[in-house]
């Protein structure tokens, strides 16, 4: 899942976030997913001040959610703290 939103701080036009359900993720593919996102946004998209909460600045940084991981389930859930 991808998600583009404004962004809210003055240095920044874009806030994308994305994630993969829980068995992708232990497979490897968030860090691939990361990489080809950043390609295809560089390289097709008019963003020019693109930020991934949580993954270039430091969480805290960020009102973003936080990862949890639920046994037995496919998906990676985000959850406000």
């Amino acid at each position: 899942m991808i998600k583009f939103y404004p962004s809210d701080k003055d240095d920044f036009n874009s806030e994308i976030y994305m994630w993969v359900g829980e068995r992708e993720f232990a497979n490897g593919l968030d860090s691939i997913l990361f990489t080809t996102v950043k390609d295809w946004i560089n390289k097709d998209w008019p963003f020019n001040k693109v930020t991934y909460p949580g993954r270039s600045k430091k969480q805290e940084d960020w009102n973003t959610p936080n990862i949890i991981v639920i046994p037995n389930c496919n998906y990676l859930l985000l959850s406000p703290l």
